[in-house]
Formats: structure tokens, sequence, C-alpha cells
């Protein structure tokens, strides 16, 4: 299938729920289409303007207008096969490459261009970190600003790009202080741009420029300066490192950049218009009416202007500087406008217009800016430009700073529509800023409005609009801070508890929704996950990512806010500390109680659990506080409620689902709920696939909340668990661009009461008497974490069966329930003198005798197993030992239990010490070393399984001295089997057999279950 894409909305950064992209999984639309995912193996053809791709670690890859290509490859790297046209790529990490005719070009981090060549192979430039160029037979590596030539036979270092043919789009090159992602207009420009500026087919506003003129260069040169600049054409960036030459009225001839770009940009004819300045630290003035000459570099390509025309009612704006020295490392700094330019819009179809504002900074390890800035445009709009709580608290994370230099760039403040430059709900502003003057008392800054769906020219203008400002600092509080900031300013937030800890950490079977908000950090998505992490108290405390640079994240002194879960899901939001990063990279991740980590963890899946007809309807359990990807401390709140109509492949999920946030003009309210809502999933619900239990969706909606401003997208990922579908769990993102909401949400069933009697992926022993002994007799049965357990309203074990196995289904029917305990994560149980329910092998369960029996322990699985050391157990609990036909009254048992940990089966040991009386008659069984010395037993420890129900059958059997009412004849052995349980396996459970030949099947058979747990055992 061949799709064709269209120009259609700017979305938001989509939330990839899973690890990593894989051959099932798609690729998710950024800029260019209003789909959601592109499908890996699907044919793309890029229709109008560009088709920018988001992987999930941040990387961006944008594919020009008219290029053909194909997603490919699978796991933790992408790859693309380029039928035509030209691509760039952004890697933030992921190994990301491009083939063409035999060619592959790859970057681990990097930026590169790639261009389909005549030879057939790629062509393009390295325009950050490294990219390797193979053919097959020749491979080569080329650094930031080298270029290639590559067919199938030869790899060549020389390139000279194309003229490009559309808009060229953001891209998270935050780290390239030569691009910045609002320089989305550049060109190659050349004698077509000229004419069009002079009147030809552009039509441009204004007195026409003077052009075809060489004027010198005159006046006083300098070193050291910093500039930012917004224009028609060629949008808007900074540099550092540059000379100015300044003429003798002030006005600025001629910039040139000193290293790493080839500009030397000229004023020429152009008149030197609205000069003005801030404590002559900062210089701002629009140059118009004429034509630039010299070198203008376009970083996304490498391309060059040589000389570029513009209208009275056009403008190339610049804002510069020497950088300031000494920089506060704190505090709030707020500025009044001491100058402007006159704003002008890409065509001059308007005449300029007027600038007012004033701006905040926040000093600091999160270094904010607040901006409250009004564009006037005479005869079209007033154009309000404000990051959340305005310059009064300076809430907006920079996208890239070079402090050193003066530099920061703030991008994607979201823009109402309205006006000639933002006709629809996809308007943001950017603005690039210097910072003057010894201790930052200037500044100075450019600003680019920008509407994604507005068509550009052949000259890439369109209706964008531009202007410099130059403030001055009015005011400086060294104790304030901004929005958020960094831990400690809005206070850590530690609240919550959990029901029960996850139930299967230790297999790692979690399904995991991360999203990460620290102000020193734009990464939102870790990546993939693996290697999970839980505290003493079962909260989750720590990830590793997965794939080719394998980071792991440590909560460390981070604190956990709106604690909530149970077996099946798990919510929290780390916060008010220093998050670790460790690995590939090292970093310390310092968040406030107002930003942090947000999670949604679900804890194993079996579609066997999960009803397929019917509807459910689940009420709100718990929700995390919804914060802002800014940090800002806004209070917050989400309700909804859920329901789901079951069906046997793909349900429906409903939904009622509202954000509410208290925002400084008011609440604002942030409305996910599906069309029927939770009355009527059937009308406009969410897709639930039994398969895996997860239900998505990616969407606009309207708000009038900041994180919106108007129109935005939303994100949802969800899940359903537990028997009968007992919990759900949801995470949602909300808004695009500088800012956006997040937040996790647990539902439970409030429809049937009985299924929070139930508790699956559990483990358990089972021993009864065997087939020979009592009709349909189980004998000795095993869960190994798939065991569906049923408590009683008494917390008693009343139920058991492996769901999808209709082996043994059983109850307690008739019998009693004695013996009957819990300690932490175990429970133990004898059902006796009645007939069982249920069925056994497809017979009717059994009936167990007065003083006889079926014992049963149960347990969620270890978590955070030692690997090594020894542990000794004392016993919490036991039935009480029965012979198989009841003819003894029931006996006693007595024990320890010790554990040596290993790396593995070959070094981990279970070592016993057991005595089992009845009868009369006293039976002694131990490993050997016993439970003292556990590194010397035979019993082998398989994760957290041993003995001979779990499939071990030449372990945990011991001979022992005849007699007694089990071993009348010659011989008698006990055989043993058990589980640990609880964190850092704090418990343990057992089932043993005693008899002729220790089978359940034997005459006399003795049987019993029994638990221990470390903090039972007798000190040392």
């Amino acid at each position: 299938m061949t799709r064709h894409f269209r120009n259609a909305l700017l979305a938001s950064a989509l939330l990839v729920p899973m690890a990593g992209i894989s051959g099932a999984q798609a690729l998710p639309v950024l800029f260019g289409s209003d789909a959601a995912n592109i499908e890996p193996g699907e044919t793309v053809t890029v229709e109008g303007s560009v088709l920018q791709l988001e992987a999930p670690d941040g990387s961006i890859i944008s594919v020009a207008e008219g290029s053909t290509f194909t997603i490919t490859g699978e796991g933790d790297s992408l790859s693309f096969n380029l039928v035509s046209g030209s691509m760039r790529v952004a890697s933030q990490g992921m190994p990301i490459s491009v083939t063409r005719g035999g060619v592959t070009v790859s970057s681990t981090g990097g930026a590169f261009s790639a261009f389909a060549s005549d030879s057939g192979g790629l062509d393009g430039r390295v325009n950050e970190g490294t990219a390797s160029v193979s053919n097959g037979g020749e491979t080569r590596e080329f650094a930031r600003g080298g270029g290639y030539e590559a067919s199938d036979t030869d790899v060549a270092g020389t390139f000279t790009p194309p003229v490009p043919t559309t808009t060229q789009v953001a891209s998270n090159t935050s780290g390239d202080t030569d691009y910045s992602p609002a320089d989305e207009q550049g060109g190659s420009g050349g004698s077509s741009v000229a004419q069009e500026a002079s009147g030809g087919s552009g039509g441009y506003g204004g007195t026409p420029p003077v052009t075809g003129v060489v004027n010198p260069v005159t006046g006083t040169e300098d070193t050291g300066y910093s500039i930012a600049y917004a224009g028609d054409a060629i949008g808007i960036d900074t540099r550092t490192d540059v000379t100015v030459t300044v003429g003798s009225g002030g006005e600025l001839n001629r910039y040139k950049v000193g290293t790493g770009t080839d500009e030397d940009l000229e004023r020429n004819s152009n008149d030197s218009l609205e000069r003005g300045n801030a404590g002559n630290a900062i210089f701002i003035e629009r140059w118009a009416g004429g034509e630039t000459h010299g070198n203008y570099y376009n970083a996304y390509n490498g391309t060059t202007y040589s000389s570029l025309p513009r209208t009275s009612h056009q403008g190339l704006h610049l804002a510069y500087g020497q950088p300031a020295t000494n920089l506060p490392t704190q505090g709030v700094a707020l500025y009044s406008l001491a100058a402007a330019t006159s704003p002008t819009i890409d065509d001059g179809s308007f005449a300029p217009g007027t600038f007012t504002g004033t701006l905040g900074i926040a000093f600091g390890p999160a270094f904010k800016v607040g901006v409250d800035f009004a564009v006037d445009m005479p005869g079209d709009h007033t154009y309000a430009i404000q990051t959340s709580g305005g310059s009064a608290t300076p809430s907006g994370a920079v996208n890239y700073s070079d402090l050193a230099n003066g530099v920061f760039v703030l991008e994607s403040v979201n823009m109402a529509q309205g006006g000639a430059a933002c006709p629809s709900a996809n308007c943001k502003a950017f603005v690039d800023g210097i910072l003057g003057g010894t201790t930052g008392d200037y500044v100075g800054i450019a600003y680019n409005i920008y509407d994604s769906s507005v068509t550009t020219d052949s000259t890439f203008r369109g209706k964008h609009i531009s202007g410099t400002a130059a403030f001055s600092q009015s005011s400086y509080d060294a104790g304030a801070s901004g929005g958020g900031g960094s831990g400690g300013v809005t206070p850590p937030e530690a609240s919550g508890s959990l029901d029960a800890p996850l139930i299967r950490q230790n297999r790692q079977s979690l399904t995991p929704f991360i999203v990460f908000y620290a102000q020193d950090t734009h990464m939102e998505r870790p990546g993939a996950y693996q290697n999970y992490v839980f505290g003493s108290d079962g909260a989750f405390a720590g990830f590793a990512t997965a794939g080719a640079n394998n980071d792991v994240y440590d909560r460390n002194d981070a604190v956990t806010a709106d604690l909530a879960g149970n077996a099946y899901f798990q919510i929290g939001r780390w916060n008010g500390g220093d998050i670790e990063q460790t690995g590939a990279t090292t970093a310390t991740h310092t968040v406030s109680g107002g930003d942090g980590l947000v999670y949604l963890l679900r804890s194993g899946y079996d579609s066997n659990l999960i009803p397929i007809s019917g509807t459910a309807h689940y009420a709100l359990k718990a929700a995390t506080r919804p914060i802002y990807k800014t940090g800002i401390g806004y209070d917050g709140s989400f309700a909804g409620e859920m329901s789901v109509a079951f069906a046997p492949s793909t349900a429906k999920v409903g939904l009622d689902a509202v954000v509410t946030m208290q925002e400084p003009g008011g609440d604002a309210v942030y409305n996910f709920s599906t069309a029927g809502g939770a009355a009527d999933p059937s009308t406009g619900g969410l897709d639930l696939y039994l398969s895996n239990g997860s239900f998505s969706t990616y969407d606009n909606m309207t708000s009038n909340g900041i994180a919106c401003g108007g129109s935005c997208s939303y994100q949802i990922i969800g899940y359903v668990n537990g028997s009968g579908g007992s919990d759900a769990g949801l995470a949602y993102a909300i808004g695009s661009g500088s800012e956006s909401l997040t937040g996790s949400v647990l539902f439970q069933r409030d429809d049937n009461p009985a299924l929070l009697n139930q508790i699956a992926y559990m483990s358990g022993l089972v021993v009864s008497p065997g087939t020979s002994i009592v009709t349909n007799g189980i004998g000795s049965y095993a869960y190994s974490s798939n065991g569906l357990v049923t408590f009683n309203t008494n917390g008693e074990v009343a139920g058991l069966e492996s769901p999808g196995d209709a082996n043994v289904v059983i109850n307690n029917g008739a019998a009693s329930i004695v013996d009957a305990g819990n300690d932490g994560p175990v429970s133990w149980a004898r059902w006796t003198g009645g007939a069982l329910g249920g069925t056994a092998y497809s017979n009717p369960a059994p009936t167990m005798p007065a003083d006889g029996g079926m014992h049963i322990a149960v347990g969620s699985d270890a978590t955070n197993i030692p690997v090594s050391g020894t542990a000794q157990y004392g016993l919490v609990g036991a039935t009480r030992p029965t012979i198989d036909d009841g003819s003894v009254s029931p006996g006693t048992f007595t024990g320890t239990l010790g554990v040596a940990f290993g790396a593995n089966s070959s070094t981990a040991r279970v070592g016993i010490d057991f005595n089992v009386s009845i009868g009369g008659h006293d039976y002694a069984f131990a490993s050997q070393g016993g439970s003292a010395d556990p590194t010397q037993s035979d019993i082998n420890l398989y994760g957290a399984i041993f003995g001979n129900s779990f499939g071990h059958a030449a372990e945990g059997r011991y001979d022992i001295t005849p007699g007694g009412p089990a071993c009348q004849g010659s011989s008698c052995r006990a055989v043993v089997s058990g589980f640990l349980s609880g964190n850092g396996a704090s418990h343990a459970a057992v089932s043993y057999t005693i008899s002729d030949s220790g089978s359940p099947n034997n005459a006399g058979a003795v049987q019993g279950t029994a638990v221990f747990s470390q903090a039972a055992a007798s000190p040392p």
C-alpha cells in the first residue's frame, strides 16, 4: 500500500508507550499529516510541504515534498529506504539509517541530509555529529560539515546541495548553535529571490528595494558579539563569535561569524531602520528597502544566500551585543522594554506594526523565560505572545541555551488563532535571545510568528511576522524563582500508598508508560524499558533503557507523589529531588515538586482473564495530579469514569475524562471524553484489543488552557488487567509546543464486587490424596505465576484455577476451611470434611474426609531476589499435617528454612530442617547442611521455585526411617517443593508428602503446607 500525505497540522510530540520500534509498531507523525502513524513496510509519498516523523527517543525525520520512502528494519534501530526525493535525520541517540541503491547512511546521535542522486545512490551532508556512509564494499565516516556522494561503486567526499524546493522543517537540533528549529524558511536564494523581491511575481507590499548597487562596508570593527535575527525568507536564529562593523551613525553595516559557518552578511543598500539600544549593551535595528550582500549560511543543508532584496514593508531584524560575563545563578529578573523594531510580515502585505511587552528570566539550574508580548499589525490583528505565567512568573523552559555566549532559544510558544499570520490553531511563536551587560542587565530578543498551515512562495515568504526588541532590567529578586524551576523551588510532594505491590515484577512482564518532565532535559520519553526496580514498600524506584544506549534511571532522593496501585497497576510521580541517570549518559536531573517523572505500570496480562461479552463499569480509583511540562505549580485534578463493552476480539472503551487546572485566567478545562462517554462505549468508543489488553488514541481537542491555546493534540494510552478485567489504567498527554500536561489514572470495576476477592498471577502449591486413594484425587499440583486465587470475605483461600487451563478448577465447595492464615504476600489453608467444588481433569472435584484434607499455599512472585548471600527463615504458619483417609487426627509441623542466593540455579540453594509429628510418630528430614548451611543442600533454586512439583523430580527427596502411619513398610520418603515470595524474597512456602515412596498415591500418605519468613527467623 502507498499513502500520500499532504501538509495538515503541527502535532505535539507523541508519547510512545512501548519499547523501541518493532516490525509491528507504527512510527508517529509529528508534522505534515493528520494521520497518527506510518506503519513499517508502508510506502509513503509526501505531497505538500514536509512530512515529519518522531521516533520514541525524540529523534526527528523530515521528508521533503515529492519524496517517496518506506520504513524498514526493526528492534532498537530505525531504517528507511528512500525511493526518491530527500530526507533529513536528526537522531537523539537511536541508530537511524537511510538506504538507496546499495548505499546506506547511518548515524547514532547525529544529524544528516540524504538526497536521491542521479547515480542511483545518495548524496548529502552531515549537519551534526558524525555519520557513516557505506556501499557494501567501502565505509567512510564523515563529521559535521562534511559532504558525501555515494553510489554502489564509490563513496566520495564532495557535495553541492541542490536548490531546496520546500520549507525547511523544525528538527530537534538543540545542540547545533548554527541552526534553530524555527529556521525553517531557508533556501538557496539566488537570482530568483532578487527577481521576486524587486516586484516580480511575488508582488510584495511596500516600496521596492534598491538593487544592483554595491556599497562598500565602512565603520569600526569589534569582536566578541552574539547576534539574534528574524526575517522573511530566512526565519529566526542566533549566532555567536560574531565580528560586527558599525558605522559612524551607529548603523550595523556588517556582521561576520567567526567559525563553523560561511556567514558574512552586509547591509549594502538596505536602510538601517528603528535603531535602538538598551544600556548601550544591546543594539537593535531593521534592514529593509535594499539588498543584502555577502553570505547567509543555512545550516539545514549548507547553502548560502549571496544576496537578498527586501521592500520597505519587509525586513531582516537584528539584535546584537557582547554577552554578559557574570550572570546570576539564582533569582528572577524582570525587564521593561527599551526599544523595538517595527514588526514586519513576510510578504509586506501590511505596513510595519508596533511591539510592546515585558520579559522575565528565572536564573538557576533550570533557566526559564517568561514573556508578555503584543505585536500590533495595522489593518490585520494584534498578536499576543505569552508564556504560562507571563513575564512575572517565568516558566518557559528554553529549548537551547549557551549562556557562556549569552544565547537562549525558546521555541513553540502557543499562539491563539486569528489574523493573517495565525489562520489556524497550529500557530507558534519562536523567541531567540541574547543576555548583555555584566550581569545580564540587558536582553535583546528576536521573535518569529509561524503557522504551519500557511503556504510560502518560491522565496519561502508567506505570512510569518518577525521583529526584534531590547529590554532593560527593572527589578531583580535573588530569592525568587520561576514557574516550577529546580528541586526545592516547588516543595517536594510525597503522598499516597499501595494496596499491594505489583505482582510479577521479577518476570519483567511490565507494560510501562513513562513521561519525564525535568527542566534540565528535553527528553520526555526516556526510551524502551527494562530492569525495573522497586523499593521495600513496593513503589517504583528505577529502570533501565534498552537498545544501543543503555541508561539507568534511579529515583535516588526524589520522592513519589500520588502513589497508588494494587497487584495489577501502579501510578505515581517522582519529584522534589535528584533523579540520577547513569550508563551511556551520566546526569543528575533535579526536579521540583511541580514536575518530575510520571508513570503508569501494568504488571502481567492474560487474555483468558478478560470477558468476551457484557458491559463493565469502572469508577475512578486514583489519579496523579496533572503537571505541566514547564513545571508550573498550578493545582489541578482529573475526574472521570470508564466503561467497556466486551467482545470476542475488539471491545470498546467509553470514557468520561476531564482535567481541570486552576490557571491564572480561571479554571481551564481539558476534556478528552469519548463521544458516548462511559454511558455508551459503543458510540465513538476506543478500540480495546483483547490480545494485549490495550487501548489508545491520538486526537485533537479544543481548550482555553495554556497547554492548548485554543486547539491542540492529546494522546491516551490505556490498559485493562485482572480477573474479569477488574482494573484499568491510563496515561494522557495534552498539548504541544512549549507547554503540555500529563498524568496517569487508575480505574476499578464497581459493578461486580466479587472480582475484588480474586488475585491473578499467583504461584501456589496443592497437595492432597491421589487418585488411588480418593475418587478423582488430585495428588500434587503447582501454579507457577499463573494461578487465579479466590478469597472469601474472611480472607481465606476459597478457590484455585489457572485461566485458560481446565485441568484443575476447584473451590472449597461443601468442605470446611481450616488452618488458614496470611502473612504478607502468602496465604495457606486446608479444605476438609466435605465435597470440593469445581472439576479436576474434567471430573468432579474429590471429597475430602474429616481429619483429612487438601493443603494449599499461595503467594505472589518474589521480587528483588538477591544474587548472593544467605538468609534464614522462621516458621510463621502451617496447615496441620493429615493422613490420606483421615484415620488419624491431624498432627503438627515444625521447621526452619535457609536460602543461599546465587546468580543462577547452579549456585542458588534451599536448605531445610523439618519435623512432622502425627499418630505418635515423628518424621524428621533435612537437606545436607540443613537450614543453617544451605550452600550444601541438594535443592536447587530456579529463580523463585524449587522441588518436585515444579518439575525438578530429582531434588527435595529424602529417605527417612520407616514407621508410623505414613510408612508401615520397609521404606519411607519425604518429597518437598516450594517457592519464594515477597520483596527481597521475604517469604517462602513449601508443600510436603511423606509415604512409602513419597507419592500421594501411597496408602497412608501424610501431607501439609508451611510458610516461612525472614522476619520470623531466630536471631543468630
